[in-house]
């Protein structure tokens, strides 16, 4: 499901939402040139309009010692080894 105005941008049924998992280090300039790229290759290799691809990104921040998420008051399970982040 999507918004076909979403942000002023008129897209179509033709919509691709794409949701990137980052480790932190990742400057901004690397974040827009991965983002640039996928949309240069959707829209050069698969036909995919470049105002039909929506993109967002998580940062997980590596923790070392016992979990705890970004978030007050939280407990994640003792599996998992990272942290959310926002950026």
């Amino acid at each position: 499901m999507y918004d076909p105005d979403y942000l002023d941008i008129k897209r179509t049924d033709g919509t691709v939402i794409i949701q990137i998992t980052l480790a932190s280090g990742r400057t901004v300039e690397q974040k827009k040139a991965l983002f640039s790229s996928i949309v240069e290759l959707l829209a050069a290799k698969q036909g995919v309009r470049q105002e039909d691809v929506l993109l967002t990104s998580l940062r997980l921040r590596a923790k070392i010692g016992p979990l705890e998420t970004a978030l007050p008051n939280t407990p994640m399970p003792q599996r998992f080894t990272w942290q959310s982040g926002s950026g």
